[in-house]
């Protein structure tokens, strides 16, 4: 009831009255998942996730996914309340189509290449319509649209229906975070946008060959990394657009599994048991990881491996939390890795692990920007100070290393 309450009131703008609802739930049950997700993202306030949120929930609705899309676009408006597109197909979800776009249409025959988002952009004036044209037209899923099929259109028929304008532009399409040195392992996020297509589509490879639209893996989700691994991905437009090819590699710095002499199953079990005792999780994830490979249906390793990695996720995602409420971003990047790496789908350390890597990007570009200025003054000091803060969140960031050699003088 609580959660219901918190989000009739962010809908209705009360942002407070939702987060004391949020909390309320969580004096109920700590363990809500719904509860918990959501005061996170009201505590975040990050516009940056609200508008991935957004596009999850575009692609989403565009799949005849109106539920998940729902929490998708809820959640944007806990990280953003001034997000007046999550606002907008919110009531996309609920409104009357009729009663917004007027009982009068023509009928329409779709056209080679168009999509529902292109039609509601000529006829309607705002592609994002295309969820409310899709109910006008009780259409379940909008990515099923077919050439030669016959829809109502809302309005009155033009003198002439104008022929569709050619659509040339390729989508954009990003990785977050960017590629390089990494401690552990990440998850990463493919993100396409393109002006007239609310979805394009995101294909991937993780093996070094180029991607293609047609034979590579199409991207339904943040990729777990857990070795170096370079992602090469493109995206795909309705229309045929196809975007340059993009790459970022992530060379993963992971610490070696301890030294362990050869041992039995038992006596491997055994210091995995000592290992929980003196609370070296990870190495007793490790053991108990050997002697399941030696011995897959071991039933004592299987219990307790799960119950160490449950705590580990709990554990390490309040750890991660803390962390970012102290301005540590890249402790808190240290610990979401660890949550993700047992729980490659835990949404909560997705959503903290991005703001994480936003605040460093926005940290990085003050200290950067804050250097180049000490280096017209000609402080060299200042230069250090401020390099050394960008090294200590991108440690291998260049255009600091090269701030750095420019303020030294020559020897």
């Amino acid at each position: 009831m609580h959660v219901r309450l918190g989000i009739d009131g962010l809908l209705s703008g009360d942002r407070d009255l939702a987060k004391t609802q949020f909390e309320s739930a969580l004096d109920v049950d700590p363990t809500n998942p719904a509860a918990g997700r959501l005061l996170g993202l009201i505590e975040a306030n990050d516009p940056a996730v609200a508008r991935a949120a957004v596009l999850q929930g575009i692609d989403l609705l565009n799949q005849g996914e109106a539920e998940r899309a729902r929490e998708e676009l809820i959640g944007a408006l806990c990280s953003d309340p001034d997000n007046t597109l999550a606002r907008e197909l919110l009531g996309q979800l609920d409104a009357d189509p009729r009663q917004v776009l007027g009982e009068a249409s023509f009928a329409y025959t779709v056209q080679p290449g168009e999509s529902l988002s292109r039609i509601a952009q000529r006829f309607l004036g705002d592609k994002y319509k295309f969820y409310l044209l899709a109910r006008f037209n009780s259409l379940d899923n909008p990515s099923r649209l077919r050439s030669g099929q016959v829809i109502q259109v809302p309005g009155e028929a033009p003198p002439s229906v104008p022929a569709p304008t050619a659509d040339t532009e390729p989508p954009r399409v990003y990785a977050t975070p960017l590629g390089g040195a990494v401690p552990g392992p990440v998850s990463v996020v493919l993100t396409a946008e393109d002006d007239r297509d609310p979805a394009p589509v995101v294909y991937f490879t993780l093996d070094g060959s180029p991607p293609r639209v047609a034979g590579s893996s199409r991207y339904t989700g943040p990729l777990a990394l857990r070795k170096t691994t370079a992602v090469r991905f493109l995206a795909a437009d309705r229309d045929g657009n196809v975007s340059p090819a993009g790459s970022e590699t992530y060379v993963m710095e992971t610490a070696s599994a301890p030294a362990v002499p050869a041992a039995s199953v038992a006596d491997l079990y055994r210091q995995g048991l000592s290992a929980v005792e003196r609370g070296d999780r990870e190495a007793a994830l490790a053991l108990f990881d050997q002697v399941l490979e030696r011995e897959p249906g071991h039933v004592g390793a299987l219990d307790t491996r799960q119950r160490v990695a449950d705590e580990g996720v709990e554990d390490w995602y309040r750890q991660a939390y803390a962390a970012l409420r102290r301005q540590r971003p890249r402790e808190t990047v240290t610990y979401c890795d660890r949550v993700l790496a047992l729980a490659p789908h835990h949404r909560n350390a997705q959503v903290l692990r991005m703001q994480a890597v936003d605040l460093i990007n926005h940290l990085v570009e003050v200290d950067l920007s804050a250097a180049r200025a000490a280096l017209q003054r000609g402080q060299a000091a200042e230069v250090a100070r401020h390099v050394a803060k960008v090294l200590e969140l991108d440690r291998d960031n260049v255009a600091a290393r090269e701030l750095l050699r420019q303020s030294q003088p020559d020897r």
